[in-house]
């Protein structure tokens, strides 16, 4: 049986460097669809996003991040978030 990884790796990224680069929980978002959430083993895909995400740390602790717009990617249980 496979073993379940049970965190990300979220880095958000803006012009003026990075502020938040460390392992999580999960992740919440908006895109043009609505809210949706990014939990351990989703799948790969990139989204544009705005507003705010919040990233909930391996504690449960949120951290909310607000921001005008961004690019979102998902990659093999790593999240990338581009914002301005």
């Amino acid at each position: 049986m496979a073993k379940k990884i049970r965190e990300l790796f979220v880095t958000v990224t803006s012009p003026s460097g990075k502020s938040y680069d460390a392992p999580a929980s999960a992740l919440a978002a908006i895109n043009a669809v609505g809210p949706f959430s990014v939990m351990p083993e989703h799948e790969n895909f990139i989204s544009l996003v705005t507003k705010s995400v919040t990233v909930y740390d391996l504690t449960g602790k949120k951290y909310e991040i607000p921001f005008g717009t961004g690019i979102l990617e998902v990659s093999n249980n790593e999240v990338h978030l581009f914002i301005t």
